[in-house]
């Protein structure tokens, strides 16, 4: 006798195999993701920090209240919105027409201001944020109210850079919380 179709076994067989291939996948694009995320983590940092310093190098100080701890000598981690004036004045200067930019805004990540504090913020592309029409969820941003970041690399929530001024050598650094201290956030 001739046998049409499949067996419930073999059936089953299939449905296994694609499941093992689905997790292979799934497992290996999450591990994708992490590992851009803590790439442009690295690189946004150092691109912040080299227009803090150009500034600094075409005006002769220190953008926003960095300044005020230079001429006192005093080191300090400027955290949270503390740093958002020093890189709003940055990137003003940078998306102005008729300046030389103190860097290139267009790859950073951004939130608004009043939503970067939140556990739950996600925050948006630069480009996105100074859009007319942007993300249904997010209105036009001018700089003044972008709160500057980047997404945490394990579950793409919103964190804020850190900007590090050190007297004795007269030079800021943007630095981000460690591995270790997000999770504890």
């Amino acid at each position: 006798m001739k046998r049409r179709g499949f067996t419930i076994i073999e059936l089953l067989v299939v449905v296994g195999i694609i499941s093992v291939l689905a997790t292979i996948v799934t497992v290996t694009a999450s591990g994708s993701v992490k590992s851009t995320r803590t790439k442009r983590r690295a690189i946004m940092a150092d691109v912040l920090r080299e227009g803090i310093a150009t500034y600094y190098a075409r005006n002769g100080k220190w953008p926003g209240g960095v300044e005020s701890y230079a001429k006192n000598g005093t080191d300090h981690t400027f955290q949270g919105s503390e740093a958002d004036p020093v890189f709003q004045e940055v990137v003003k200067g940078s998306v102005k027409k008729t300046a030389t930019p103190y860097l290139n805004p267009h790859g950073l990540f951004v939130a608004p201001v009043g939503e970067a504090a939140s556990k739950n913020a996600r925050g948006l592309n630069f480009d996105e944020a100074i859009r007319k029409n942007p993300p249904k969820h997010y209105r036009h941003l001018n700089v003044n109210q972008m709160a500057f970041g980047y997404q945490n690399p394990t579950d793409g929530k919103f964190v804020r850079y850190r900007i590090k001024y050190t007297a004795s050598t007269d030079s800021v650094n943007v630095t981000y919380p460690s591995d270790s201290e997000l999770r504890n956030m």
